[in-house]
């Protein structure tokens, strides 16, 4: 059974590791979001239904390409130096410098994110409640990542199974030949093989559906399913180009493993 502090500890490192290549790649493609290109604050603040008077003149001030690089950059440092800080009091400020930079760029960003930011916060957020309350509570902290990654793969498997495309085991290949989010060559394979397509495709389907049972399932048989799902993101990152959700998913496997010793 992986021990509380082994499971705050690694999990540390990997959503630490998912932040510093999301910031990083963030600050690489400085150009999408200055004041010249559609991403600019200048633009998306055209929706900031949320704000009004003076939040709006701060928003104005924080969320300008100075800003956002700020807030980038605070972001990026907080997850480097969290890594190497083992000081509950350092740790949960740092967490919460991490919290605090992810909703601000959250809030700014609104059209750009996806399901790997969702759990990098969480996954954050727990981390946080484990640093700051006594060390009898810090459980909470994993109990929550754990339900949370629980509930992201099972509803995401159940999605696909009322989906008619999915089920006809075609959602795979169709995905894998878009320009964007796959690699057209392997889609042709795919849909010229339509067995093979339909079996990739209710891979997917079954794994996350089943994937509660980890919780349960003896411990070699958890492991095994949290390798399959180490492969699986590699597999997204490789293919789709989304590269974070490995880091943030696998992320929450410590909590699940150290749940799952207490159940």
């Amino acid at each position: 059974m992986i021990t509380a502090s082994s499971c705050y500890r690694l999990s540390v490192v990997l959503v630490c590791i998912g932040i510093v290549i999301n910031s990083a790649e963030s600050l690489a493609c400085d150009s999408l979001w200055s004041e010249s290109n559609m991403l600019s604050w200048r633009v998306l603040s055209v929706r900031r239904g949320f704000v009004n008077g003076m939040l709006a003149a701060l928003a104005d001030q924080v969320f300008a390409t100075r800003g956002t690089r700020l807030l980038l950059v605070s972001r990026l440092a907080a997850a480097v130096l969290l890594m190497f800080v083992a000081r509950p009091a350092a740790a949960a400020l740092l967490l919460f410098t991490l919290l605090v930079t992810s909703a601000a760029l959250h809030l700014r960003n609104q059209v750009s994110g996806d399901g790997s930011d969702q759990m990098t916060t969480i996954v954050t957020a727990g981390l946080f409640v484990s640093a700051v309350v006594s060390e009898r509570f810090a459980t909470i902290g994993f109990f929550f990542i754990a339900f949370q990654a629980v509930l992201a793969y099972s509803t995401s498997g159940v999605a696909k199974m009322v989906s008619p495309i999915w089920r006809s085991g075609r959602a795979v290949p169709l995905i894998l030949s878009t320009d964007t989010y796959g690699v057209p060559k392997v889609g042709s394979w795919l849909s010229a093989r339509p067995v093979c397509g339909q079996v990739v495709t209710w891979s997917v389907i079954v794994f996350e559906i089943a994937f509660p049972l980890t919780l349960l399932l003896p411990e070699a048989a958890a492991m095994t399913t949290l390798a399959i799902g180490v492969l699986f993101h590699a597999g997204i990152a490789a293919f789709m180009g989304l590269n974070i959700f490995v880091w943030a998913f696998v992320a929450t496997y410590p909590s699940l493993l150290y749940v799952r010793g207490l159940l």
